[in-house]
């Protein structure tokens, strides 16, 4: 991987991205997925560029808050370029690791983060838009502006690109660790932990933006949600449907989440739902030493099968026999 711009300065960073989108184009991709003008100035909307003219137009910066790699499956067959951020880039090598895309169909335009805006994005007295004179490196904004999840990143740049445009950035280490509001969570009596869940799904809405966003949720045309053979859920707006549902799909992307926040970030009531995926990938790094989304030739655990798994002990045999 390379810095393609040969300056950190961001109006260079800038050109040297639409650069090498024009020249993924001129080399055979058929479509760009980048960032460009979004909404208002502090935002950055999905751009799917197909010519040279549509290329002046990408963008990178906290407002590009939007994991592009969900957009990957419905393109498979033709090859395309995809800029990454570091969690971007981990769902792509995660399909990848799960021969759901081919790697020769992909051009990976890696852009080193700083992190994103948060779900309520700038305050309304705050500044029009991000801070854009950055010394160095592409914008940023203040970290109390950012996601939650950004504040505890440990991939900051691309796992995999074919061009990296922009200089490495640091990955964070938070007081206590990544984990640190896991802990604090999971300290709680578990009644106290399924009253939480009870007061939050109780405000879901069914709606499945959650699923609908998850870039690893790829089976969501046989989704448990509308089959009725068999009929795993009802139709009830019960908590306890709800919840079923939540608890499914955190299980079904165990070892897979990549932890991007795109189910959280398209929930339109705000319910923390990545709280659930972080506690499987964690109990799966643990258990597996596995971390989703950072080697294309590593198999998802619950993927595959052992018959003695050295981390979990056999409870048909030792000790336990006697």
């Amino acid at each position: 991987m390379s810095d393609r711009s040969g300056s950190t300065n961001p109006d260079a960073l800038r050109e040297a991205l639409r650069r090498a989108a024009r020249e993924a184009l001129a080399g055979g991709a058929e479509l760009v997925l980048g960032w460009g003008p979004g909404p208002d100035p502090a935002t950055l909307a999905p751009l799917f560029a197909a010519s040279a003219e549509e290329c002046a137009a990408l963008d990178f910066g906290p407002g590009a808050v939007r994991n592009l790699a969900g957009y990957l499956r419905g393109l498979a067959g033709r090859k395309v370029a995809v800029c990454v951020k570091g969690c971007d880039s981990r769902s792509v090598v995660q399909l990848l690791s799960e021969g759901l895309l081919r790697r020769e169909e992909l051009i990976l335009i890696g852009l080193p983060c700083a992190g994103v805006l948060g779900r309520d994005g700038l305050p309304a007295d705050g500044p029009a838009q991000p801070e854009r004179d950055a010394p160095e490196g592409w914008p940023s904004v203040p970290d109390a502006l950012l996601d939650a999840r950004c504040l505890r990143c440990r991939f900051p740049n691309p796992v995999l690109a074919d061009v990296t445009i922009g200089p490495e950035r640091t990955p964070r280490e938070p007081e206590g660790g990544p984990h640190a509001d896991l802990d604090a969570f999971l300290a709680q009596p578990v009644m106290e932990r399924f009253r939480h869940w009870e007061r939050e799904l109780g405000r879901c809405l069914r709606c499945y933006a959650c699923r609908n966003a998850c870039p690893l949720c790829v089976c969501r045309d046989h989704c448990l949600a509308e089959t009725r053979r068999p009929g795993w859920l009802s139709q009830s707006s019960s908590v306890r449907e709800k919840l079923l549902f939540q608890v499914i799909h955190a299980v079904h992307t165990a070892g897979r989440c990549t932890e991007c926040g795109e189910c959280q970030r398209a929930c339109p009531v705000g319910i923390p739902l990545l709280t659930m995926k972080r506690v499987l990938a964690r109990e799966a790094e643990a258990l597996f030493g596995h971390v989703a989304g950072t080697d294309p030739a590593q198999v998802p655990p619950l993927l595959t099968f052992r018959a003695e798994e050295p981390t979990i002990p056999d409870h048909g045999t030792g000790e336990g026999d006697r």
